[in-house]
């Protein structure tokens, strides 16, 4: 079984050198895969899938953006 990862909003902005406000801006266009909530109905974390983030990526980098 394979291990499911969660990345958070650092370690992304980090891996995929975008801005802070480039994420959000593609989070509100539906360009970035949408995140998990990490916590009850009351909490703000969130996280993304690993293997989203990373067929987000290899997408971009195959469409050269």
């Amino acid at each position: 079984m394979s291990e499911t990862r969660i990345l958070r909003k650092k370690e992304v902005i980090y891996r995929s050198g975008i801005s802070n406000s480039t994420l959000y801006r593609l989070m509100a266009d539906g360009l970035f895969p949408k995140p998990k909530k990490l916590t009850s109905t009351k909490g703000r974390a969130i996280g993304w899938l690993e293997s989203d983030f990373q067929n987000w990526l290899n997408s971009r980098k195959s469409t050269g953006q």
